[in-house]
């Protein structure tokens, strides 16, 4: 039986270009956010937005400003949201994770633009209100950390996300560290709306924790932010 014809694909149109844009995507994000915070109730429109742009280097490199030191992960705003969220570009370099964390209020919607990450995700501690709780510095790999009274704060799933993959987080499913485990940088794509001032971190060692602020910018609109001391 002779094999069907094969044809190439149409080209897309310049209105299907646009759809798979970055600009159009942020665009998208606005709309569905345009009056009211993220919710349960809109959360997947977003999700389907992230999912539907194909990360393009071209569009999001402008943003994209790293740690001269390569120790730490930088937080680039792309848009401010006018306080109901916030959209940024974070990128890790090799080797660099968050604490283990929680999204206090908060929905966190993220995409792999470049390159891979690790996400650990725990129970949520009994001993913290989930409305002002948070993270552990641990290892790529780690099984668990100790929350404040040295329990165990147990692992519950981890898995790798490679670039285009969308992850949704809320305190629902309890807390999460992200880690770039590889040999190279990774860069990702973040929205949280209501945006998050501060949270509270867990020291893996000493079991202690604090609050600090997570509201850290080091660059806006693709312009790197001076601190002078």
């Amino acid at each position: 039986m002779a094999e069907a014809a094969r044809y190439p694909s149409p080209p897309l149109s310049a209105d299907e270009l646009e759809g798979n844009s970055l600009k159009h995507l942020l665009g998208s994000l606005k709309t569905i956010l345009a009056n009211k915070s993220l919710s349960r109730d809109n959360v997947n429109g977003i999700i389907k937005s992230m999912e539907q742009y194909k990360s393009n280097i071209d569009e999001w490199g402008t943003f994209a400003h790293w740690d001269d030191a390569g120790k730490r992960y930088t937080r680039n705003l792309v848009d401010d949201g006018n306080g109901l969220y916030n959209i940024l570009i974070l990128c890790w370099p090799a080797g660099v994770k968050s604490a283990i964390h929680d999204h206090p209020n908060s929905h966190c919607v993220m995409k792999i633009l470049q390159g891979e990450m690790v996400e650990n995700r725990y129970e949520f501690p009994d001993n913290i209100v989930k409305t002002s709780s948070t993270p552990v510095l641990s290892s790529c790999g780690s099984r668990s950390a100790l929350d404040e009274d040295g329990k165990r704060i147990v692992q519950t799933a981890s898995r790798t996300l490679g670039t285009d993959a969308v992850a949704y987080m809320h305190d629902e499913f309890g807390v999460h560290q992200m880690a770039n485990c590889s040999d190279r940088g990774t860069v990702s794509l973040h929205i949280y709306s209501p945006p998050i001032p501060a949270c509270k971190i867990f020291d893996p060692e000493s079991g202690s924790h604090q609050h600090v602020n997570s509201n850290r910018i080091d660059s806006k609109d693709g312009k790197p932010i001076v601190c002078i001391e």
